[in-house]
């Protein structure tokens, strides 16, 4: 295998890994507001996590690649960590 395809195939993991990521915590959190704001190439993500109608967890993050659903299973994985049960 060469560096290119190497690389490659660590892009298809990390997407694919990222993917099961964003499942898995759009199913297990009551994340209610999610925001998607996309100009030309620049996808910014903020995502709020609710408790109880209370707000517990916040998360934003911002890509300049155009690529809004790592921008989103990241401002997912932001809210997790601020998440205070």
């Amino acid at each position: 295998m060469n560096g290119r395809t190497t690389q490659r195939n660590s892009e298809i993991f990390i997407n694919f890994f990222l993917s099961l990521t964003f499942l898995f915590l759009s199913v297990s959190l009551n994340a209610k507001n999610k925001i998607i704001t996309k100009v030309f190439d620049v996808c910014t993500v903020t995502v709020e996590i609710y408790e109880n109608g209370e707000l517990t967890g916040t998360g934003t993050y911002t890509d300049n690649t155009g690529d809004c659903e790592y921008a989103e299973a990241m401002a997912y994985f932001i809210a997790v960590l601020t998440h205070a049960p």
